[in-house]
């Protein structure tokens, strides 16, 4: 398959598992929508090869995030009566993964913003040859 025939699959993965197929997937409760999201994900287990015999699966329900980001916010927000842990939302910290990439000139990467989110002290990390974190 080419990536062009790969994309086309998982669209019409994501259409009939009703993700993406109208406007109503915001409209339904939150049942249906995880129902749906399910669906869809489920149905990442029938493989497709590309041409250059590399996994096609998911490539644009993967980039979906605000519909992965919600389950997670919406587990956070989840106390269980069984658990004697609270979780909070707050403590879900959401960035770009560009962000964690090394300076151009001084191949420093700035992880402060992961240090001060979990409470420790700031570090000073430098990549070797430019390699990402």
């Amino acid at each position: 398959l080419s990536f062009e025939e790969c994309i086309d699959i998982d669209v019409e993965k994501l259409k009939t598992a009703g993700v993406v197929q109208d406007d109503t997937f915001w409209e339904v409760d939150d049942e249906e929508r995880d129902r749906r999201w399910l669906t869809y994900w489920n149905s990442q287990d029938e493989k497709y090869w590309t041409d250059e015999e590399e996994l096609c699966n998911g490539e644009v329900g993967r980039g979906l995030y605000v519909l992965q980001l919600y389950r997670w916010f919406k587990e956070y927000e989840y106390n269980g009566n069984d658990s004697d842990v609270a979780y909070d939302a707050e403590q879900i910290l959401v960035m770009k993964s560009e962000k964690l990439l090394p300076d151009k000139t001084t191949q420093k990467v700035d992880i402060n913003p992961i240090t001060h989110f979990i409470g420790i002290e700031d570090m000073d990390i430098v990549a070797k040859g430019g390699e990402k974190i």
